[in-house]
């Protein structure tokens, strides 16, 4: 979030490709909300919840590989991969019968 609030306001400054900048800032925003929003629902033993997560990092790790890698990408990478396998390994915690009975009595996690 930072980095992108700062290449907003350099962005600001200079003269040739302002509107790139913010464009940019502006999609790392809403990436950054997609992100939050998954970390926040996926307290709650929801399927969509888990669908949600998993396209939101999904979607991150391929946009990563369309990029030109370098090492901050490559570390960015490698975190939305480890975050993707955790949430893969917890699909039961999600889709199985407790989350089922869970999800009917209206209970959370």
């Amino acid at each position: 979030m930072v980095l992108t609030l700062t290449s907003l306001v350099v962005g600001a400054w200079g003269s040739q490709g302002t509107s790139a900048f913010i464009a940019i800032a502006v999609l790392a925003l809403i990436n950054m909300a997609a992100l939050v929003s998954a970390a926040w629902w996926l307290r709650e033993r929801r399927r969509q919840a888990h669908a949600w997560a998993l396209l939101v990092l999904t979607a991150n790790a391929a946009l990563t590989l369309t990029d030109q890698m370098g090492w901050i990408d490559t570390l960015y990478l490698a975190l939305t991969l480890a975050a993707l396998v955790i949430v893969m390994v917890r699909t039961r915690w999600y889709w199985g019968r407790a989350a089922r009975r869970a999800h009917r009595q209206g209970q959370r996690a």
